[in-house]
């Protein structure tokens, strides 16, 4: 059960602290008070998303802590639990901030967890029932979801289990035949065979056309530099004041200048004599080693020429080319492939969608059977809440197989004996859409029972003869689950094992909301002022002591 709670700067909340008990936890106060607030902070414990246009002192961090007292029976039967709690102890406590910079951050028994982490751990400790929820009924999506959970035996989540395997592997096989038709459909394999072959005739080395362009460049720069190789060779090489022999003669000079010790750059000058010497050497080398052969350089020109098509389809690079030869016979592999491979996946898939239908079908067989058991125990708790009508029906019809089945579901509700059963959202009014869900609630709590439910004005649309026995019902459920309800009924609230008063008051200019547990007179007054209104009367006080006794 939740034994503490604590509020600190949310909504109109200041600091606020209570300690709550077994049983039936009723919340009263007007309208405004604060008590939708104090669900609001409950399920952020749930792990909702953070509203942080709820922090009060825009300052300062909101806070709100929860410690829950859990049973050993239902530590076993949730036994993801144990991990955090710490020891024997059976205390959870469950922290969330809310920061200005909005930021959350959730901690259970003091360690940092994220909010998915805390759902999952929350899921079966608080159930909140918000205002408005009852018109989840009238979606019939949700059907379904409210038939599975009525599964006592644990026979559908076996038969779902079984029925998700196949579906995963009927939809792995169709996914890849789709994928290996996808890659081949509108591919033509004659055009294919065409593209391949006008590539694969020139029989294309890597870098080719690359290499013969920059071999083409150079024979064009040489012939653009000839002239200047050969003029600088003549030169070099003339009789006339032969500039080999004159740089000869300089050299042997710089020797006998070196063996003057007044001499200290003569061996520089030689050394550069030298290098000029010998690069020099390197450029009349160079000229003489440079040779293109005019019928390579046409080969070049012809093949280049040749591959121009080809170039301007697939791409000026050789690797262009190669690519996307590599991809076309990819895309012929594929079409060989698929005709080789059809006959098999296609059987293969035949094969997974009839297991898939044989277990489809066995998971609409429990749920038949667990329909009839749902519209007996559905009757048996609408008789009891006064909605003895013609009667509750789960009307099961044959879908197309999707990812929960082939089942579409539908409740149904006959207002009259012998009148026609109707969709929920044609047959129920308000308060017997209310009456429907407390019902619903009722069943589920009892095959696997919350920690604490939380009603807010569940009884929406009730009242009179009908409001006692809503009131009934939910004390029936606080029997196996701490319940806090927020009401409107005086019913209701007179069944309450503890009440308190949540009221607001003007401190310094700001709406504050309050909380304290309230006992003997304090609840004989607040039931007689939603009996009558803000003029208690005798008549209501004493009714209000009727229906608490």
């Amino acid at each position: 059960m939740l034994q503490n709670l604590r509020i600190q700067n949310f909504a109109i909340i200041d600091d606020m602290e209570i300690d709550l008990h077994a049983g039936l936890q009723v919340l009263l106060g007007e309208t405004g008070a604060g008590k939708s607030i104090i669900v609001e902070a409950l399920s952020l414990l749930k792990g909702t998303k953070s509203s942080f246009s709820k922090i009060k002192d825009e300052n300062k961090n909101a806070i709100i802590e929860g410690t829950f007292v859990l049973s050993d029976e239902f530590i076993n039967r949730h036994t993801n639990l144990k991990e955090y709690l710490e020891g024997n102890s059976n205390e959870l406590v469950i922290t969330r901030v809310l920061t200005p910079n909005k930021t959350s951050k959730a901690r259970i028994n003091g360690e940092t967890v994220s909010l998915s982490e805390l759902k999952e751990v929350m899921e079966y400790v608080i159930d909140i029932h918000s205002q408005g929820e009852n018109y989840l009924l009238f979606d019939e999506n949700n059907h379904l979801i409210f038939l599975d959970y009525f599964d006592s035996d644990g026979k559908i989540k076996n038969a779902k289990e079984e029925f998700n395997a196949s579906f995963k592997e009927y939809k792995r096989i169709k996914e890849a035949y789709k994928e290996l038709y996808d890659s081949i459909h509108g591919e033509d394999r004659e055009y294919l065979e065409y593209q391949r072959n006008e590539i694969a005739k020139y029989n294309l080395e890597p870098n080719e056309i690359e290499d013969m362009e920059k071999e083409l460049q150079d024979s064009e720069d040489f012939e653009d530099l000839k002239d200047y190789y050969q003029e600088f060779k003549e030169v070099y090489d003339s009789q006339e004041g032969s500039f080999e022999g004159a740089l000869m003669s300089l050299k042997n000079t710089l020797r006998k200048l070196c063996s003057s010790p007044i001499s200290q750059s003569a061996n520089l000058a030689l050394d550069k004599a030298g290098e000029l010497d010998d690069a020099l050497s390197d450029v009349i080398n160079e000229y003489d080693s440079l040779d293109f052969d005019p019928a390579r350089i046409e080969y070049i020109n012809s093949r280049l020429y040749s591959l121009k098509d080809l170039r301007h389809k697939y791409g000026t690079k050789t690797s262009d080319i190669l690519d996307a030869l590599k991809e076309i016979e990819e895309k012929i592999s594929n079409i060989d492939s698929f005709e080789l491979d059809k006959e098999r996946l296609e059987s293969n898939e035949n094969k997974a969608l009839e297991t898939l239908k044989l277990k489809a079908d066995k998971l609409s067989a429990v749920r038949h059977k667990a329909a009839q058991s749902l519209e007996k125990a559905m009757n048996n708790e609408l008789e009891s809440l006064g909605l003895l009508s013609g009667g509750f029906k789960v009307d099961i019809s044959k879908d197309e197989i999707k990812h929960n089945g082939q089942d579409l579901v539908r409740f149904m509700l006959a207002l009259n004996k012998g009148s026609k059963f109707l969709p929920l959202k044609e047959a129920a009014s308000g308060g017997e859409n209310s009456r429907l869900m407390l019902a619903l609630k009722a069943l589920f709590n009892r095959l696997s029972p919350y920690d604490v439910i939380i009603f807010d004005e569940i009884d929406t649309g009730v009242s009179g003869s009908v409001a006692n026995k809503v009131g009934d019902k939910i004390k029936e459920i606080s029997n196996d689950s701490q319940t806090i309800v927020i009401t409107h009924l005086a019913q209701v609230a007179a069944k309450g094992d503890c009440h308190y008063l949540v009221s607001k008051n003007d401190i310094n200019g700001t709406t504050v909301s309050n909380i304290k547990i309230i006992d003997g007179d304090a609840v004989v007054y607040e039931i007689a002022r939603m009996i009558s209104g803000e003029n208690v009367t005798e008549q209501a006080l004493s009714l209000a002591r009727e229906l608490i006794m």
